[in-house]
């Protein structure tokens, strides 16, 4: 309301602009809804592949990025899922995000599937793409992926959840050792950094000889 009333000198109560906001927002779940009454989950409540045209080696490149993060609502803590696709190009060295989609739901994940396989058949259209997917360690990203798009996609593990996850088993193995805390996490990324999680996993396996640690398995896990 304030800043409306900067903007434009116009006086519009704050309870109007949340009428106005949450009737059209449900006017925009009730179009989202409409776009998947056709998809239909199977008996082990798997969604159908998306109609898209992956080739590994398209000139097109989509970028499809999901996460979930819980949030209080008045009957409870409740996740809220959101997709982001986009797409990529670069103003001198510096990379740009193009194109943004973005598509958020506190529905469940067999909810949610079908509305990924909606959006990424309308955002990719007909064209040949690649499809690079970006995602924590979290199963129920990829296990969608699998379903979505049986054919592959180029995987990539987000660099800021693997690199919490390392931190975090650093801080376990050398409590109030920051010189190795420091070293161990920077070997290890700097091995990530050149696109060998093979390299960390064999470090973790060599470390799990003399430590044992729960955090080190599941480590091991999320990379893998």
């Amino acid at each position: 309301s304030d800043i409306l009333h900067k903007i434009t000198g116009t006086h519009v109560s704050h309870v109007d602009i949340q009428h106005i906001t949450e009737g059209i927002g449900k006017d925009i779940t009730q179009e989202h809804n409409k776009a998947i009454l056709h998809i239909k989950l199977d008996e082990e409540k798997r969604v159908e592949p998306a109609n898209i045209v992956i080739n590994k080696n398209a000139a097109r490149k989509i970028y499809l990025e999901t996460d979930g993060c819980h949030v209080p609502t008045k009957e409870a803590w409740r996740e809220c899922k959101t997709l982001l696709l986009f797409e990529r190009n670069k103003k001198g060295d510096e990379p740009i995000l193009l194109n943004k989609h973005y598509f958020s739901s506190l529905e469940d994940i067999h909810y949610f599937k079908r509305q990924v396989k909606a959006q990424l058949e309308k955002y990719c259209g007909k064209d040949e793409v690649e499809l690079i997917c970006i995602g924590d360690g979290a199963e129920w990203i990829w296990n969608m992926m699998q379903e979505l798009v049986p054919q592959g996609t180029t995987e990539i593990l987000d660099w800021y959840h693997i690199s919490e996850k390392i931190w975090e088993l650093a801080n376990e193995l050398y409590p109030e050792d920051k010189e190795k805390i420091n070293s161990f996490v920077g070997e290890q990324l700097e091995w990530l950094k050149k696109g060998n999680p093979g390299v960390v996993i064999q470090h973790l396996v060599e470390l799990k000889k003399t430590t044992k640690h729960e955090l080190t398995d599941k480590l091991i896990q999320y990379i893998e």
